[in-house]
C-alpha cells in the first residue's frame, strides 16, 4: 500500500483495562459518597427523634411540677384542723364511737327504745 491510500484511523490511548479501572474507581467513589449521605441522614433523624423525646420529657417534668404545686396548695386534714382550731370554732374531729350506722333501706329495721332523757352521742 502506498502512503497516499492509507486511511487515518482514530487510535484510543486508553485501553479496555484502564477504562474498567476508571469505571470501578468512579463507582467506588459514588458508593462511598452515597454511604456518607445515608449515614448523615440517619444521624440527623436520630438527633431529631432525641430532641422530640427530650421535649416530651420537659413537658412531663413541667406537668409534674404543676401537680406538685397543686398538691401543696390543697387543703389537707391537718391544715384544716389547724385553721379551725385557730378560728376558735366548736367543731371537733369525728370519733369512731360517735358514728351511727344505718341499715340498708330494704333490710328489716329494728327500733331500739331511746329514752328522752339520754344525751345524744
Amino acid at each position: 500500500m502506498s502512503r497516499t491510500n492509507r486511511r487515518r484511523t482514530y487510535t484510543n490511548r486508553l485501553g479496555v483495562g484502564s477504562l474498567t479501572a476508571i469505571t470501578l474507581v468512579f463507582g467506588a467513589l459514588v458508593f462511598a459518597l452515597l454511604s456518607y449521605v445515608a449515614s448523615r441522614n440517619r444521624l440527623a433523624a436520630l438527633a431529631q427523634e432525641q430532641r422530640a423525646v427530650e421535649h416530651q420529657n420537659a413537658l412531663y417534668e413541667q406537668e409534674i411540677a404543676e401537680l406538685r404545686k397543686r398538691i401543696d396548695t390543697r387543703m389537707n386534714r391537718s391544715r384544716v384542723e389547724r385553721l379551725l382550731a385557730d378560728a376558735g370554732t366548736l367543731l371537733r374531729p369525728i370519733e369512731k364511737e360517735t358514728i351511727i350506722e344505718l341499715p340498708p333501706l330494704n333490710a328489716p329495721t329494728e327500733v331500739s327504745p331511746v329514752s328522752p332523757t339520754s344525751p345524744l352521742p
